[in-house]
């Protein structure tokens, strides 16, 4: 060797130092635009370079054609493999997978920096791998749940920040499912707005932690239940939005003492929906006349 030569440098202990960090790896896979490139990529890393999350995505982008579900009647929307890529990358399209795309999906959802559910799906929601979807869907911050359970707890876990939550529960035997989510939520530290129906007893945990909401929709179908809102009214210092709508006559008076309780709160807007002894849409008494002023 001459004085002039210098030593071959070996880039590829540097490169395989990055290689070894998971997150340096799917950093760089979030900046590839093109799925076909995202694959070749993938294909080029060796073996104990792909986490388990990036074989997954390059198990769903190597063949686009045969995870993305055919149109209705069997034919297919799209002629070129690159049409059905960008179904996938860099945005996820949740509507247009198969069930094995889902899968492979569930299993890759934490290197997607994005993912739509623009149309219609012919998906059962209660399906296994549709809650097991929404469980890796962290990120969510308003959920309409419908009057699924298995939904409910999928995105009420510990890993989810879900902020507002809109519930349509059909069933008052499973309230007590419904009512130890709520629960786990309300303690999160995240939640916000609520609206919901209180049909049964099992409830009524529920009903004594809402004071943690800023907003508050809520159907009252037993009137006992009423009243355990009216003892923890003083616990509501953030409540600005309040609708209260009940279906029993003796409910009414419970809810006129619940809005007398409410004067320290700085509550913006007010809905309450029933009816009085009569059957007749329920009136505002002297008190709750003051109230309604002091919100002016």
């Amino acid at each position: 060797m001459s004085g002039t030569e210098r030593p071959a440098r070996r880039p590829t202990v540097a490169l395989l130092t990055v290689l070894n960090l998971d997150i340096a790896v799917t950093a760089i896979v979030q900046c590839i635009p093109a799925a076909k490139d995202v694959n070749a990529f993938l294909a080029a890393l060796p073996a104990d370079a792909r986490t388990p999350t990036l074989a997954a995505l390059q198990e769903l982008l190597r063949d686009p054609v045969a995870v993305v579900r055919p149109k209705r009647f069997g034919l297919r929307r799209f002629k070129r493999t690159k049409e059905f890529a960008e179904l996938l990358w860099p945005v996820l399209q949740l509507n247009e997978l198969t069930f094995a795309g889902a899968a492979l999906a569930v299993d890759a959802m934490s290197v997607f920096a994005a993912v739509t559910y623009l149309h219609n799906s012919y998906y059962d929601a209660t399906r296994p791998s549709m809650d097991s979807l929404l469980r890796r869907c962290t990120r969510l911050t308003s959920v309409n749940v419908g009057s699924k359970v298995s939904v409910l707890d999928a995105v009420t876990t510990p890993a989810h920040r879900v902020s507002s939550l809109t519930l349509a529960m059909e069933d008052a035997t499973r309230d007590a499912e419904t009512a130890t989510c709520l629960m786990r939520w309300l303690g999160s530290g995240h939640a916000q707005h609520l609206e919901f129906s209180c049909a049964s007893l099992a409830m009524a945990p529920v009903v004594m932690e809402l004071s943690v909401l800023s907003s508050l929709d809520v159907s009252f179908e037993f009137s006992g239940l009423v009243a355990l809102l009216v003892g923890v009214a003083p616990a509501f210092t953030r409540l600005t939005s309040l609708r209260i709508s009940h279906h029993q006559a003796s409910a009414s008076l419970a809810v006129s003492e619940l809005l007398t309780r409410f004067h320290a709160v700085p509550l913006l807007s007010l809905r309450v929906e029933g009816f009085d002894h009569d059957d007749t849409a329920i009136t505002p008494n002297d008190q709750d006349t003051t109230y309604a002023k002091s919100l002016s």
